[in-house]
């Protein structure tokens, strides 16, 4: 689950705080030293190279890659977002002064400064809009920033819409994918986990969402699939609450029914986009939503499970466990009094120095968790949307999911719609992106080396298959 992500522009975007890549944490990120006797001025044409760093944006860690090349004139280069599609974005500026390096982008606008720790290391700071989260890059191999190769299909068609909504007047273009099998009975838009992504769904080398497009068109359904605000072709306009992505979904409802000519058409929501899916719903109108791995309890249970889950499974115990929670709760008791429009950026990183949380830390949650989408998310219930929803429902959760928990979620879903139809199913073995993946935890997401689980595929198929069949007549 991500609270915030950055865009495809890498811009500090309040992409949502539910769910999608990782969860939020609130883990202690140390900057590296320089290693000792490092003070000797450094080789422009020594950092020439492929360089790849985490970004910990809280809510989980997106890879961004440094391409740097050598010539007359210096140092130029390019950073790209590995995780979002491969997203280039070219330098305006790349400086070393002895043994600080420095890189800026004009545009969208953003800069890094940080110290060459080491022939392999540089530590420093990622900068945008004023600011600072903590990033190192080591170098690796140039394979790692190659997006996903997604083939391409006959009956996919690339489309435009306008998303307009009518609270704010506000109109956002999207771009995506509509995907049209031959004989289709039913249609569904794909939604996204939180934080921008590309409509595909690259995340850990793998194409998510292109994955279930097809397995969607092989059980005759189709499918459009949406570049999320910020990425790709479609236009970067924050978000500021989930309500405003859920304009985003009734748009893309209605450009597939207008497309396809379909009378049965629903969502497929993955992660946050099962609970935007359901804020859709009232001025869509969906014949059936489908659930995957979605957010269906209030933020702050559902943060509470995920970081000791995510904790646990990734080595921690008991006292990493104790030490996050107090920090959590010293940003709980800021964001449950947040009103609309509050700048808390401020009061967050206050709290949290006063919880004891390192500099760079409480700097570094405070960016991500200040924001207005942070609040907007923090103070609304999930239950509400799926209790205002009578349609049907299909939910399918991963058993070793770290991020949404498939037994408290399941049920909280179910007791917020007691007299509707509402199908729950937990598959074994799989992970919040559906793979195998036996401990949960996000750092192994990929490792299985598909797309999706052989397990899940056989269980999707079945169970789309039979919500259909009662649904679309």
């Amino acid at each position: 689950m991500r609270l915030l992500t950055l865009a495809a522009s890498l811009a500090i975007a309040a992409a949502s705080p539910a769910l999608g890549g990782c969860g939020e944490t609130a883990s202690p990120v140390q900057m590296e030293p320089v290693e000792a006797g490092l003070t000797e001025a450094v080789d422009p044409a020594v950092l020439a190279g492929d360089w790849l760093g985490v970004l910990d944006v809280g809510a989980g860690e997106l890879r961004l890659a440094l391409e740097l090349d050598h010539g007359e004139d210096g140092l130029s280069g390019t950073l790209v977002s590995v995780d979002q599609g491969g997203a280039r974005m070219a330098l305006s500026l790349v400086t070393i002064d002895g043994r600080r390096f420095r890189f800026e982008a004009t545009q969208p606008g953003f800069s890094y400064s940080g110290e060459v720790a080491g022939a392999d290391r540089i530590n420093g700071l990622f900068t945008q809009n004023g600011r600072d989260l903590p990033l190192s890059f080591d170098r690796q191999a140039s394979a790692l920033t190659e997006a996903p190769v997604v083939p391409s299909s006959p009956d996919e068609t690339e489309i435009q819409l306008a998303a307009v909504n009518p609270q704010t007047g506000q109109t956002v273009t999207l771009a995506g994918t509509l995907r049209d099998p031959d004989g289709a009975r039913a249609g569904v838009v794909i939604l996204s986990g939180s934080g921008p992504q590309d409509r595909d769904g690259s995340i850990a080398g793998h194409a998510l969402y292109a994955e279930w497009a097809a397995r969607l068109a092989d059980l005759g359904v189709a499918s459009l699939r949406l570049d999320d605000r910020g990425v790709g072709g479609s236009q970067l306009l924050i978000p500021q609450s989930p309500e405003d992505l859920g304009w985003d979904a009734a748009a893309a409802l209605e450009h597939l029914r207008d497309e396809t000519g379909l009378s049965c058409v629903g969502y497929l929501g993955h992660s946050e986009g099962g609970w935007i899916a359901l804020l859709a719903a009232p001025a869509s109108r969906p014949d059936f939503i489908i659930s995957m791995a979605g957010m269906h309890e209030a933020m702050e249970p559902t943060l509470r499970r995920q970081s000791e889950a995510i904790i646990r499974a990734s080595g921690g115990g008991d006292a990493a466990v104790d030490a996050n929670r107090v920090l959590q709760e010293a940003m709980f008791d800021v964001l449950r009094t947040a009103q609309p429009g509050d700048d808390i950026a401020a009061a967050l990183e206050t709290a949290l120095l006063g919880a004891g949380a390192p500099a760079n830390v409480a700097q570094s949650q405070a960016a991500i968790w200040g924001q207005p989408y942070a609040a907007a998310s923090f103070q609304t219930d999930p239950a509400q949307a799926a209790a205002a929803y009578s349609g049907p429902m299909l939910a399918l959760f991963g058993a070793t999911d770290t991020q949404v928990l498939a037994e408290p979620t399941s049920a909280a879903l179910t007791a917020s719609r007691p007299n509707a139809d509402t199908r729950t199913v937990t598959i074994d073995g799989v992970d919040h992106l559906f793979q195998d993946n036996a401990s949960g935890a996000p750092g192994a997401y990929g490792a299985g080396g598909h797309a999706l689980s052989p397990a899940a595929a056989r269980v999707m198929a079945m169970e789309f298959s039979a919500l259909l069949d009662r649904t679309c007549q």
